[in-house]
């Protein structure tokens, strides 16, 4: 989930351009990339996420966006979304443009998700694409377990990680970047290795305020997308932000992945479910408090294989780690909102151990979750 700490308001109906269903510009040419956000503000975040699509109207003049297509899709509930580019108009002025009113439309469908990535594409052209993502999130942890969910909230209601996968299915993207909490996790990362080339996000929970756009949206739109330029910019920000600075982020590798597995195949064959439920749980990063109630689902990944491989696998996996996780920053403590909801000082825990991934770690107390797990492509993969 993101956490909510301040309220931005300001009227977003304004920044709406006129709709004209007859009349679609279409770009001259084949610019360098397209990129879609596709931001989903159920469940508090409306602020916010306004808030984020203003900063990156500051940054989006043509020369900024190298020429290239930005295009939102906003939708706080199922009677108000709109799909729109950002854009110059003849004067030079950074603007919105609707392209789309859509009436009647659950945001957190994979059919929806798919048809709106389709309907972009056909619109703007491009060379190669990119996706933003900005919601609430919990990994891959599935929508009927205790209310927790994958990605996107929208009236009580969310989207499995298998139904984004399959949301995505026939696009690829140069870069996937969760702006939503707990989205670097090895099982999310292996399920969309095939839709993108590199995944970006936190493997921990992400302040309301989100990516900040302003500082890095230009590197978006390079020819070959300067994806550490992000990962640098949100440890910066959040790094030296008052009492808020809080934050983990990481980019992922995706053709690195299949390697990984192999390797982690290796060391867990070998293991016993007595093996894992042996595991010294309290001497582990923990990287998830969803609630305040034991037990933890989610831990740093590198803490979770060390206790299991021996030195020559624990090496390979170190290896292979580096190739997979290009680059990861983290602030000296993490926030989890469920800790600090009543007292915000009780929020932070600190960050020891970092290899920036997470991992499920399956325990006698979730077995109902663990039975779940079994149909996650990564865990096909590995046990």
């Amino acid at each position: 989930m993101k956490i909510k700490f301040i309220i931005y308001s300001f009227l977003f109906a304004l920044l709406l351009g006129s709709c004209n269903k007859e009349e679609i510009e279409i770009p001259k040419g084949t610019p360098q990339r397209t990129i879609l956000a596709y931001m989903i503000a159920g469940g508090n975040l409306g602020s916010d996420i306004r808030a984020n699509i203003y900063q990156m109207m500051k940054v989006a003049s043509d020369k900024e966006r190298n020429w290239g297509n930005l295009v939102i899709y906003y939708s706080e509930n199922k009677s108000k979304s709109y799909l729109f580019q950002i854009k110059e108009d003849k004067n030079g002025k950074v603007i919105t443009d609707t392209l789309r009113f859509y009436e009647n439309q659950s945001a957190i469908l994979p059919e929806t998700m798919h048809s709106v990535i389709k309907e972009t594409i056909e619109l703007f052209p491009a060379k190669s694409y990119g996706l933003i993502l900005s919601s609430h999130g919990t990994s891959w942890l599935p929508t009927n377990f205790s209310s927790l969910r994958s990605f996107g909230a929208e009236g009580g209601k969310n989207m499995e990680i298998t139904e984004l996968n399959e949301a995505l299915e026939g696009f690829h993207f140069d870069f996937m970047l969760f702006d939503a909490c707990y989205m670097s996790g090895i099982e999310c990362a292996y399920e969309l290795k095939d839709k993108t080339d590199y995944l970006l996000g936190s493997p921990t929970e992400v302040l309301a305020r989100g990516f900040p756009y302003e500082d890095f949206l230009p590197a978006l739109f390079k020819e070959k997308a300067d994806l550490e330029q992000v990962t640098k910019s949100f440890y910066d920000y959040y790094s030296d932000n008052g009492w808020a600075s809080f934050g983990t982020v990481s980019l992922i590798k995706t053709s690195e992945l299949d390697e990984l597995a192999q390797v982690v195949n290796d060391i867990l064959k070998e293991k016993t479910e007595e093996d894992i439920y042996a595991l010294p749980l309290t001497d582990m990063q923990i990287l998830e408090y969803l609630t305040t109630n034991e037990p933890h689902m989610l831990y740093d990944f590198d803490d979770f294989i060390k206790y299991l491989a021996s030195s020559e696998q624990y090496e390979r996996f170190t290896t292979s780690m580096e190739k997979v996780v290009v680059s990861k920053y983290a602030t000296p403590y993490s926030y989890y909102d469920a800790l600090g909801k009543f007292n915000q000082s009780n929020g932070p825990r600190k960050i020891e151990h970092f290899s920036g991934l997470s991992v499920f770690v399956p325990q006698p107390s979730l077995i109902r979750l663990s039975e779940w797990y079994k149909r996650l492509a990564w865990y096909k993969a590995v046990y």
